[in-house]
């Protein structure tokens, strides 16, 4: 969900404006220096940053920073003055890890965190920084892992709202507490707070926590309620970034699909049940993937193997889909469709190499029904089939 995105970009924003103080200590006496600090960090992100309170550094084997009172400015066209607002900021940083990266968080607490971060008709978005934009000169190739290691993260008494000014639309997500911390060889994740005054509660634990930085072979489970939808999962990944034969599950339940729309100030689409389960496992020397999902009258299901989840080669899927308003479902992808038709898809599709045969398929809208088959030598071109 976006405000789960915005809400972790917003985390890793505030940690990174502090590690960009934290590299300014080996140049500047932060205390002595505020509004220099302020103007080498705006220029940096491309916005204002605004300190209103005390700054204070100590550099040792780790680099501690407190900072009280931090504002970071929107952009011009933002309704909201600020971006992100913040009470405090208590970080201590591995000095050696600012060399030899990931770097690695030994504690910090955030709190009276205020985010606001807007879209505007453009498409322009708050959360994007001029200053950070990347560069188009060709870099080499590297694996990447994961940049930053926590080892205890404590965020309390924070506010997000995602305000799109096209349409008006406010989302509301209230942190209440965030808590991040390694043990036991395990990296234990905790958020208490609300979507919209609806209580939110998610649990995610991942092991061991050494091969976190790798994003090799590590175990997960989460679990979590948004209101009385619960989230479960749980899995083992042997690659995050290539996966061959990861095992993984997912399951979502609510009481209905209108109480989802609801939470999320929505108009109501459909009405029914709320459910969704995916699985992904091995068997044999193939993956099997099972699939389903309910929501109200809408419906849709796949079900296959799969050889080489890489390069996607010995596919055998078969998927269905169907509803009472193809409009809804393309309009969700941007594609106008004036009409309000049921729809019903049925198709089996099969890959051997190079080569996809579509099986015996159906698509039907409103009152038209299609039969397709046929075989693809060479996909996903189509100029052989």
């Amino acid at each position: 969900m976006r405000w789960i995105r915005i809400s972790a970009w917003s985390l890793a924003g505030l940690l990174g404006i502090a590690l960009i103080l934290i590299v300014l200590l080996f140049t500047i006496d932060l205390g002595r220096y505020k509004e220099t600090i302020e103007a080498e960090v705006s220029d940096i992100l491309g916005r204002d940053l605004i300190i209103n309170g005390p700054l204070h550094a100590f550099l040792g084997t780790d680099v501690e920073l407190y900072v009280e009172d931090v504002e970071l400015r929107n952009p011009s066209w933002a309704q909201e003055e600020n971006f992100v607002a913040a009470k405090k900021i208590d970080v201590a940083v591995s000095l050696a890890s600012l060399f030899s990266p990931p770097i690695v968080v030994r504690h910090a607490e955030v709190s009276g965190v205020s985010v606001n971060a807007e879209r505007n008709t453009l498409g322009q978005s708050s959360w994007s920084f001029e200053g950070l934009a990347e560069s188009d000169a060709p870099r080499e190739f590297k694996r990447p892992g994961v940049p930053v290691i926590l080892n205890d993260v404590n965020v309390t008494d924070t506010q997000l709202s995602i305000r799109s000014i096209a349409d008006g639309r406010l989302q509301r997500f209230n942190i209440d507490q965030f808590t991040a911390l390694t043990e036991d060889n395990k990296l234990k994740i905790k958020l208490d707070g609300a979507l919209n005054d609806v209580p939110v509660m998610i649990e995610k634990t991942i092991k061991p926590a050494s091969n976190i930085e790798s994003l090799r072979d590590v175990a997960y489970v989460v679990d979590g309620n948004i209101g009385e939808i619960s989230v479960a999962g749980r899995g083992e990944i042997d690659d995050i970034l290539n996966p061959a034969r990861p095992s993984m599950e997912f399951h979502l339940k609510g009481p209905s699909a209108e109480y989802l729309t609801d939470i999320l100030q929505l108009e109501p689409i459909t009405r029914g049940n709320l459910q969704l389960s995916a699985v992904i496992k091995p068997v044999d020397e193939e993956m099997k993937l099972d699939a389903e999902l309910e929501f109200g009258e809408f419906k849709a299901s796949a079900e296959g193997q799969v050889e080489n989840l890489q390069a996607l080669e010995r596919v055998n899927f078969k998927v269905h889909a169907e509803g009472p308003s193809i409009s809804t479902v393309v309009g969700a992808a941007g594609i106008d469709y004036p009409f309000i038709d049921p729809f019903r898809v049925d198709a089996t599709l099969v890959r051997s190499g190079a080569s996809l045969t579509i099986l015996p398929s159906e698509i039907t809208v409103g009152e038209s029904r299609v039969a397709i088959e046929g075989l693809l030598p060479e996909f996903p071109s189509i100029n052989a089939a």
